[in-house]
């Protein structure tokens, strides 16, 4: 398993290409998307443009400071030993999933940046727990959306 894991994460890097090249030429596709289909100018699609970036910039260093917000919570030594107390609680995989599900989506509801970080963080310490449950890491993922303060609202 490991060895096809491995080829395939050749195989990916090798002809995958950058995420950089993607917004580039997204960038140009909603450009002249807007020249051709919206009828506006370059300087003007150039303008707006720059005046969106802006905009994006705002609200992705908005997103930075509630995740590293909830890191810092979820660090905390109080949290921490909480964290690591509740990890030890499942003794069968389902019990570990579900202790691990649940710890996410109570952190949620109480910050969206802790709730995504304490419940990797969870889940890291299940794992090291129960090995085959690595999955588990990925569950803060989809209950990151019970937060009241969740962006995805």
């Amino acid at each position: 398993m490991r060895t096809l894991s491995r080829s395939l994460n050749i195989l990916v890097e090798k002809h995958l290409p950058s995420a950089f090249l993607f917004a580039l030429i997204l960038t140009i596709i909603a450009a002249a998307m807007g020249v051709f289909l919206g009828g506006v100018s370059v300087p003007e699609v150039a303008n707006m443009w720059y005046a969106g970036f802006w905009n994006f910039l705002e609200f992705g260093m908005q997103m930075v400071v509630v995740l590293v917000t909830g890191y810092a919570l979820a660090k905390a030594p109080l949290v921490n030993r909480l964290l690591a107390k509740f990890a030890t609680i499942p003794k069968t995989q389902f019990a570990a999933l579900t202790v691990v599900m649940v710890v996410s989506a109570i952190l949620g509801i109480i910050s969206w940046g802790l709730g995504f970080v304490g419940g990797t963080i969870i889940a890291i310490e299940v794992a090291s727990a129960h090995r085959q449950l690595i999955s588990a890491s990925w569950s803060p993922r989809h209950t990151q959306r019970s937060s009241l303060r969740s962006p995805c609202l």
